[in-house]
């Protein structure tokens, strides 16, 4: 019997290279990141901001969109800034740590002046951001006083934080506020490992348990309505895929469905402009990420930017007053670029990784193949530049979770082995998520399918004669790396 190759890390390009390829980049080349990340935009549009390197730790930089002048805001050299919110065109709020504690506080900078004020200064606030609007901060930390929950900050006054709920005490917990800031709602993973709900109709009431749910039946509460009583949801219940729904709490039913795919999950995104009380798209993933508009501006909008980068992933990172947007754009070629748009005008402020050329780069295929029970798995495939698709040493790639999923996109690994002559292979084996409740609890209890699966479709490129049967390794992390031991001790015929 041959032995099963398991390969691990950077022995891949050390120790093999069945090809001789055009166009060898280097290692380094293939993983290296920009400078500049976490782009976003101020009200006034004036500025564009980013997080960059000053001593060796990330700081928060913006730069004049006219002039190009750029100035530091902070100067960590102990911490790095973690992320950020524009408040006003001259506030901004950032969440860091001390020397990586994880002990996070809100600072707030005026970009202008440079003065600071910590708006969390107790001992272990431990504070996250919820939400942003205007000079209004929501974050959950714990107070002064040790009590945790979500609060308020007026960034404009000095009053101290209002607390609008207490912590319930579960794992996981997420708030849903009415638009009058009122917390309403409290969905979070209770001591049994069962979703549970939580709402009341007014903040001076108690919360109630309204619905409880089990791993596989979920209704996910995103925001409420305009007049603030029914509310946006993600559900599958009583029906296999996630859909968009509207839902009455009072009356604990569903009233609407906003939309569902018969193939794929909704996402579980809720893309929902807060100023126009609107909810603007949907999207689903079938091999990539696509749009469902509800909004017919949003639609025109984003049809520009689609007829600019075509075959891309474009993702909408920040709009401002003025209508400047910040948009990013990947790609299966393109680790991912940063540009600046207003009024048809497109600027590139940054590139994930300046190195690469595009052109010297491979396509991310969508492929699929039915296992020995007859269904459908859904997968990706990467082959090396300018060669046939047949007797290719393959390289299986196994996501981790094992609740996740693969999708299409740029993959540093995948395009340097791809680089180096392998083709790479990669599925949504039973358990992923993104293609309903069926395929996602078929694999409880049933790790032993999950890897079937992965081995079916090895057999089904060696059919195809696309894979040497002679030359297939396996690899993963999490998940990923059990079914990699697991294919080498149970699946040592490939």
């Amino acid at each position: 019997m041959r032995k099963f190759k398991l390969i691990v890390g950077v022995l891949f390009g050390a120790v093999f290279n069945f090809f001789a390829q055009d166009n060898i980049i280097s290692l380094e080349s293939f993983f290296k990141t920009s400078d500049k990340t976490r782009f976003n935009l101020p009200p006034d549009g004036k500025y564009y901001s980013y997080l960059s390197r000053y001593e060796k730790h990330r700081n928060l930089f913006i730069e004049n969109v006219t002039t190009n002048e750029t100035k530091r805001i902070t100067s960590f050299t102990d911490q790095n800034v973690r992320r950020y919110h524009w408040l006003n065109d001259s506030l901004i709020v950032i969440t860091i740590d001390n020397d990586g504690d994880e002990n996070y506080h809100l600072w707030m900078y005026n970009i202008k002046s440079l003065v600071s004020k910590d708006l969390t200064p107790y001992e272990k606030p431990e504070a996250e951001i919820h939400s942003v609007l205007g000079n209004t901060i929501i974050a959950n930390f714990q107070n002064k006083d040790g009590i945790r929950g979500l609060y308020l900050i007026d960034a404009l006054k000095n009053d101290s934080p209002k607390l609008l709920v207490k912590s319930m005490g579960f794992v996981d917990e997420e708030y849903v506020l009415d638009h009058t800031n009122k917390v309403r709602v409290i969905q979070a993973i209770d001591d049994k490992g069962q979703r549970v709900i939580y709402y009341r109709s007014g903040d001076k009431e108690e919360l109630k348990l309204i619905l409880r749910t089990n791993a596989e039946d979920q209704l996910l509460p995103q925001g409420f309505t305009e007049d603030n009583k029914t509310l946006y949801c993600f559900s599958n219940l009583n029906r296999d895929k996630f859909a968009a729904v509207l839902f009455d709490p009072e009356t604990v039913k569903e009233t609407k469905v906003i939309y569902e795919n018969k193939t794929y999950d909704v996402n579980e995104a809720f893309n929902y402009d807060e100023s126009q009380k609107k909810l603007l798209y949907l999207t689903y993933t079938d091999w990539k990420q696509q749009y469902f508009f509800l909004d017919s501006n949003t639609k025109k909008e984003y049809e520009v930017f689609f007829s600019k980068f075509k075959n891309s992933n474009v993702s909408v990172i920040n709009k401002s007053s003025d209508k400047s947007y910040i948009i990013y754009v990947s790609g299966d070629k393109n680790p991912g670029e940063y540009y600046l748009y207003k009024n048809n005008n497109w600027k590139k402020i940054a590139s994930v990784n300046p190195d690469l050329v595009q052109s010297d780069l491979v396509e991310m295929k969508p492929v699929e193949y039915q296992n020995r029970e007859g269904t459908i798995i859904h997968g990706y495939l990467v082959a090396p530049k300018n060669k046939p698709l047949k007797s290719l040493p393959v390289i299986v790639s196994v996501h981790g979770g094992p609740w996740t999923r693969d999708e299409w996109g740029y993959n540093s690994s995948f395009q340097f082995l791809a680089n180096r002559g392998y083709a790479v292979f990669y599925m949504d084996f039973r358990g992923s998520r993104g293609y309903g409740k069926n395929h996602y609890s078929s694999s409880f209890k049933a790790w032993d399918k999950m890897n079937d699966d992965i081995y079916d479709g090895v057999k089904w490129l060696i059919k195809e004669g696309i894979a040497n049967k002679d030359k297939i390794a396996i690899y993963g992390h999490s998940w990923g790396g059990y079914a990699s031991n697991y294919g080498a001790v149970f699946h040592s015929d490939v």
